[in-house]
């Protein structure tokens, strides 16, 4: 490697908070690998991973700002946690991206190595741009791999057809291919799993050791709230805001549902959730937590979790041991496929938004906080082995 600086370009999706969590981890793991070396990196990220990226200290482009989130036509397409056609998002979402590369395009070529993780904007460059202009070095790390739908609609499946076919050469103009995810995330397709075992390194899903809270359960209590609670159910919403129905309809059930849980309810809103377009409560019985990085505290105390399915937020809850309820967007795949592995693999109850009530709520929770404890996951070395893999390609 040069004595030069190395630039280096980090895209990160918009869609929820995942990805630019174990993006972070990557890059903190990037720099230690030589610090005698200048590497600078600079995020492009649309909201909600924009405000956490900015939350960590991360250097961000002006660009940033100006980009699209791929969020907002997810939670335009949905309604009371169910997404109405999956073919539609992916249509425009590929439209919003598409502008997204319009305004980065000018400083692509700034850069040495452009690492993606699932960033649609220069991962699909190839379709609006003939020779899209891009950094020598590409890396794309995902923990997706093929789109699917339950549509029965022909030309759904036509369309998603088509977006897996790019999705395929995407990911293979890239000169480092990383799968984030255990294998049991892969599609069930033989030939798909061959597919990705020639073609990626799979690393697992990124648990890092830093990430794990060190004060006791009763010392993060105290810490949080001031005082102890006997019992506390976390509901967690994610970084879209397709989770808002769940967070009204907790606060409009807080008396109640906190009486036959005999618990304290938290409501962890996500960035894209803000309190004031949420129903008042006067209830004494439930707090509602504003965006924050603290989220690994938050399960660690609690006694139960409520969450929709996304794979980071399942893989936290899992580090830290804690029961846990899921409720997976309807008509979202991979939300699907994540709450049945989670609940095969640690007990975890699943809960439909179709089927949320009163009653149907308290039992899962009641389950879930019923069942023989697990042993928490251990932390992996998925973003040391990603950078690694990284580093080597620089040198290359």
């Amino acid at each position: 490697m040069s004595a030069q600086p190395i630039r280096v370009l980090y895209g990160v999706s918009s869609v929820g908070l995942g990805h630019a969590r174990r993006s972070l981890a990557i890059a903190q793991k990037l720099r230690s690998l030589r610090p005698d070396v200048k590497l600078q990196i600079d995020f492009l990220a649309a909201e909600p991973a924009l405000s956490f990226l900015k939350k960590s200290g991360e250097r961000l482009l002006p660009e940033s700002s100006n980009l699209e989130s791929l969020s907002y036509f997810m939670e335009k397409d949905s309604k009371e946690g169910k997404i109405a056609d999956m073919s539609k998002v992916a249509s425009e979402s590929e439209k919003g991206a598409k502008r997204n590369y319009a305004i980065i395009k000018p400083i692509l070529m700034d850069y040495d190595v452009l690492i993606q993780d699932e960033f649609a904007e220069t991962l699909f460059s190839f379709m609006w741009d003939k020779q899209p202009s891009l950094p020598p070095k590409r890396v794309v790390t995902t923990d997706y791999i093929q789109l699917e739908t339950e549509s029965s609609n022909p030309l759904s499946k036509l369309k998603l057809g088509y977006a897996n076919r790019m999705l395929k050469k995407a990911y293979m103009n890239q000169h480092l291919r990383i799968f984030l995810d255990t294998p049991d995330a892969l599609p069930q397709s033989g030939e798909w799993r061959e597919w990705v075992a020639g073609n990626f390194h799979v690393l697992g899903p990124v648990i890092e050791q830093g990430m794990m809270p060190k004060e006791s359960k009763m010392d993060l209590v105290n810490k949080l709230f001031g005082h102890g609670k006997a019992k506390l159910i976390l509901f967690n919403l994610g970084g879209t805001s397709i989770g808002k129905p769940l967070a009204e309809f907790v606060i409009k059930h807080a008396d109640v549902l906190s009486e036959r849980l005999d618990a304290y309810l938290v409501v962890l809103l996500g960035p894209r959730i803000n309190p004031p377009d949420l129903r008042d409560t006067k209830s004494t019985r439930i707090t509602l937590i504003t965006f924050n990085l603290d989220v690994l505290r938050y399960f660690k105390i609690a006694d139960c979790v409520v969450t929709q399915a996304g794979s980071a937020s399942l893989y936290e809850i899992a580090s830290m041991g804690a029961p846990c309820v899921i409720v997976p967007v309807s008509n979202h795949f991979e939300q699907r496929q994540n709450a049945e592995r989670f609940s095969s693999r640690f007990g975890f109850e699943i809960l439909g938004y179709e089927e949320l009530s009163v009653p149907a709520l308290k039992e899962a929770i009641l389950s879930a906080m019923s069942k023989a404890k697990y042993d928490p996951l251990k932390p992996t070395l998925a973003a040391q082995s990603a950078a690694t893999l990284i580093h080597k390609l620089m040198q290359s």
